[in-house]
């Protein structure tokens, strides 16, 4: 009997750190905790797997990827040929810090506020969207740059 090793994968939930979990069958995993699956690769080797559907089924806002919003659970693998597979400890680093909560909490809430539903974001042209979140950097710096652009407003 073969015996099959475990594969480390990267989970990034909304209003959740990003996590390590270690799965036995890979795509089998991400269908569980993704749902209808589609993926775009980050970077050589690298897979970023997401719900396919998650604009249109209202998933919660989660991560702002250069020019566009993910929306519900994703999750990070790397790939090898045609098989997705293990990320190294090294990756695993990487992408825990780039996809750190508290870069995208002040773009996630205002889009809350302002879009509501993320099957709004479908209407949207969202080029330069990822740019925001270098501006927006937190809840409070956020709250205090809203305020005031809605004061010069009225």
């Amino acid at each position: 009997m073969e015996k099959r090793t475990k594969s480390k994968i990267l989970i990034v939930e909304p209003n959740k750190e990003a996590y390590t979990k270690s799965v036995q069958d890979i795509e089998q995993a991400l269908i569980e905790i993704v749902g209808e699956l589609a993926y775009f690769t980050l970077k050589s080797k690298i897979d970023l797997v997401y719900n396919a559907e998650g604009k249109l089924n209202n998933l919660p806002f989660n991560r702002v990827i250069e020019d566009d919003v993910i929306c519900g659970t994703f999750a990070i693998v790397g790939h090898f040929g045609d098989d997705w597979c293990s990320l190294t400890s090294k990756q695993i680093r990487f992408y825990k810090k780039l996809f750190q909560k508290r870069k995208d909490e002040g773009l996630i809430q205002f889009l809350n506020q302002e879009m509501k539903y993320s099957s709004n974001l479908l209407r949207c042209r969202l080029k330069g969207i990822g740019k925001l979140k270098n501006i927006i950097v937190s809840d409070r710096k956020f709250s205090k740059y809203y305020k005031k652009y809605y004061k010069e407003r009225r």
